[in-house]
C-alpha cells in the first residue's frame, strides 16, 4: 500500500487535494481527475495544471478601496458579535473594568468604520469578566 497526496483537477485548476492510496486509485472521469502532487507538496485549491506542471495561483495586491470595503465588513462583524455585551443586563453583570474594557472596544470600531482607514482592523477582543 502506498499513500500519497494527489490533486484533484477539474477545468484545468486545482478544486480538492486529496490522500489516497495508490492501490486503490481514484478513476479520472471528464468531469475530473486525480493527479499526484507528491513532488508540489504546496500544491492546493487554486492552482493551475497543464497537463505536466503545477502553477500557484497569481497574487493580486488589493487597493485601498477594497481594504477598506473589506475591513469596513469585518468591524460590522465584530460589532454584530457582541451587540449583546452592550445591554444594560449584561453590562450590569460585568466587573467594571470588564464593562469599561468592551465599552472602549466598541467605540474603537465604530471610530474605525468612521474614519475608512485602511490600516489592519485588530480582533482582539477584551476578556469577559462577571462579577461574582
Amino acid at each position: 500500500m502506498t499513500i500519497e497526496k494527489q490533486a484533484v483537477i477539474v477545468g484545468g485548476k486545482v478544486v480538492n487535494t486529496v490522500i489516497v492510496d495508490t492501490s486503490d486509485q481514484p478513476e479520472n472521469t471528464e468531469q475530473q481527475t486525480y493527479v499526484s502532487c507528491a513532488e508540489n507538496p504546496r500544491v492546493s485549491n487554486g492552482w493551475s495544471w497543464d497537463g505536466t506542471t503545477f502553477t500557484p495561483p497569481e497574487y493580486i495586491e488589493s487597493t485601498d478601496d477594497q481594504i477598506k470595503a473589506g475591513q469596513k465588513e469585518e468591524a460590522k462583524r465584530f460589532l454584530a458579535e457582541t451587540d449583546w455585551l452592550a445591554t444594560v443586563d449584561v453590562q450590569d453583570q460585568l466587573t467594571t473594568e470588564s464593562s469599561s474594557a468592551w465599552i472602549t472596544y466598541r467605540t474603537m470600531l465604530r471610530t474605525y468604520l468612521g474614519s475608512g482607514s485602511t490600516e489592519y482592523l485588530s480582533p482582539d477582543q477584551p476578556e469577559i469578566a462577571w462579577k461574582e
